[in-house]
């Protein structure tokens, strides 16, 4: 597992910089916060302006990936909800120069004794959600993580794919690459 590195292309900062924008209005990080004033995301964040003028806010996330040489064995799991945020894996095209490789920053959402949902944003924005079995999986080891280093969220592997809507239609999606586990290293 890297930590902190990034893949060769898109950059964990620049990936994740539009991603936050939504996060920080969210009725439910405030809710996270006060259930756990002890961690200041804060800290991980801040207002940048892009070269070409716009203004983004850069992450800092802990980018887990795969070791050639680990045996650790990963899982791709697609996400949930994607097909309300297509204008978010739009831009993120867009922003990649129309490659399908990003990377999500995951965001364990719940009460103090439960994580309930894992939101995911790219740098468009909110990308979707974790099914719950993945929720069940990771989502205590996620919130773990994420309270043992601050605050600092975690971050993985993705692709954007094309899904069948079941209507005739394509939509965008995300699919993720998860670890066996997460650790607050």
């Amino acid at each position: 597992m890297g930590d902190g590195g990034g893949r060769s292309g898109i950059s964990p900062w620049l990936v994740a910089a539009g991603a936050f924008l939504w996060f920080r209005r969210s009725k439910r990080r405030e809710q996270e916060a006060r259930g756990h004033p002890e961690v200041d995301a804060t800290r991980f964040m801040r207002d940048i302006v892009t070269e070409d003028g716009r203004a983004a806010l850069q992450v800092q996330a802990s980018l887990y990936e795969p070791d050639p040489v680990s045996s650790e064995q990963w899982v791709h799991v697609r996400l949930e909800g994607s097909e309300s945020n297509q204008q978010h894996l739009e831009l993120t095209l867009r922003e990649a120069g129309g490659s399908t490789d990003a990377v999500a920053v995951m965001l364990p959402l719940g009460t103090r004794r439960r994580v309930n949902s894992v939101d995911c944003y790219v740098v468009g924005g909110l990308a979707g959600h974790l099914p719950q079995w993945a929720v069940a999986r990771w989502g205590a080891q996620l919130r773990a993580a994420h309270f043992a280093r601050g605050g600092q969220p975690s971050a993985v592997p993705a692709r954007i794919v094309r899904v069948p809507d079941g209507r005739g239609h394509v939509i965008l999606g995300l699919e993720v690459l998860m670890p066996e586990a997460f650790e607050a290293g």
